[in-house]
């Protein structure tokens, strides 16, 4: 073996030698590392937190799914309750998808078509009252969940997504004006008492002293009067501003309005119950309506009320301003019909037994001559005998006139 061959012999036995020290320090170093059971508990921890966070989490869209599931049946109770836009309108959202006006909610349905929304939202279409023509108004309502812009073609508009939103239509989709957030019932209707508690011996009215207060334009104001027996509840406007009165029963469903009784002051009058609270709406005739106003409310019980017999008639004796009272209960027959005879211009209305109103009349008609008799008949074919009506009559004149009733089958 020459002297370069043993030089290069040496060098691998040199790079062996140190290439086995350098694994029996590693195992010792290794050895050195090893964690007491306090510091593998937290390695675990950690480890065990870095395979939570690595793991796919629910979606936004997933939970909105089933937070918001219940709408496809119909059902808004989660979501029910007062909502406001910017402006200060306040809808009362029911648990049946409609506003508390009488109308209908229809055609639920979610749509993820990206048209108004960035995301999944909720649509149903909104069937109004019929006016007095007997037509009716056909809205859609959209309610955007948190989380999803709303939008108009390229469009989108600002609107806190933290929270959910509710935008209404009927030909068009305008939601710059009309975004609504929910909102705590408390914190928005802020619903003032009206009392009437000043009691009057010769009308036997109970009346309340006026609240004044001033209109913004948009702006909704809510009032609440409580019924403490039964009888008319009036409740009037004194305003030089063209103001629009509402009322709601306590499941706020509209239960009458009015816009001029007098001038342009609106006046709500209607039968209330014992011990039941009914709300009042004021607002502008139109969104630029705004202006001071006074407001008041009025109790007066109702009279006696007497029985009338099919067949029988009685004489009354007429006075402007007095009303006199007669139930009828249904026995048999197609219509009950209550009407007027004399010289004297009377007026009927006609109420159920929960003294719901139910029909009116001043004038009867027959061609081109008016009689100035009034004459009310109900459909009583599906009315369950001993079913009982209330009929208030009144005259624009004072004398006296007969009070005829009778139950009768339609001919053919």
């Amino acid at each position: 073996m020459n002297l370069k061959t043993g030089f290069y012999i040496f060098i691998i036995i040199l790079l062996l030698f140190f290439s086995s020290c350098n694994k029996d320090n590693a195992q010792q170093d290794q050895t050195a590392l090893l964690p007491d059971a306090q510091t593998a508990s937290l390695l675990q921890s950690v480890k065990e937190s870095e395979i939570h966070a690595q793991a796919p989490k629910e979606s936004k869209a997933a939970a909105q799914t089933d937070s918001y599931a219940k709408i496809l049946n119909g059902d808004l109770s989660e979501f029910a309750g007062v909502w406001v836009s910017n402006t200060g309108h306040k809808s009362h959202l029911r648990a049946d998808g409609t506003f508390f006006d009488g109308s209908t909610a229809e055609n639920f349905r979610r749509n993820d078509d990206n048209v108004y929304g960035t995301g999944a939202y909720y649509q149903w279409d909104i069937l109004t009252i019929p006016d007095e023509d007997g037509f009716y108004i056909s809205q859609f309502v959209i309610l955007f969940p948190a989380g999803v812009d709303i939008k108009e073609g390229n469009r989108i508009f600002q609107s806190d997504t933290a929270k959910a939103r509710i935008c209404m239509g009927q030909h068009d989709f305008v939601p710059a004006s009309q975004i609504i957030y929910r909102e705590e019932t408390a914190q928005v209707m802020d619903i003032q008492e009206l009392r009437s508690s000043v009691y009057d011996a010769e009308t036997h009215t109970s009346r309340g002293s006026p609240v004044s207060g001033n209109l913004s334009a948009g702006q909704w104001i809510w009032y609440s009067v409580t019924a403490e027996e039964t009888g008319y509840i009036t409740v009037e406007v004194t305003s030089d501003v063209d103001t629009y009165l509402e009322a709601y029963n306590e499941d706020m469903k509209i239960i009458a309005e009015n816009d001029d009784w007098e001038n342009w002051n609106p006046r709500i009058e209607f039968i209330g119950e014992a011990h039941t609270t009914y709300f009042f709406k004021l607002r502008g005739f139109n969104s630029s309506t705004n202006g001071p106003f006074r407001i008041s409310a009025s109790h007066k019980p109702l009279p006696e009320i007497t029985r009338l017999e099919s067949g029988a008639f009685k004489i009354v004796n007429i006075e402007i301003g007095v009303e006199h009272w007669f139930s009828v209960e249904v026995t048999e027959g197609d219509y009950l019909t209550v009407m007027t005879e004399g010289n004297i211009d009377t007026v009927l209305n006609a109420y159920t037994d929960s003294f719901e109103h139910a029909a009116y009349n001043d004038d009867i008609w027959y061609g081109d001559i008016v009689d100035r008799n009034a004459s009310i008949s109900i459909p009583i074919w599906d009315v369950k005998a001993g079913t009982v009506f209330l009929f208030k009559l009144t005259g624009f004149d004072s004398g006296p006139t007969r009070v005829l009733v009778t139950m009768g089958y339609a001919e053919g």
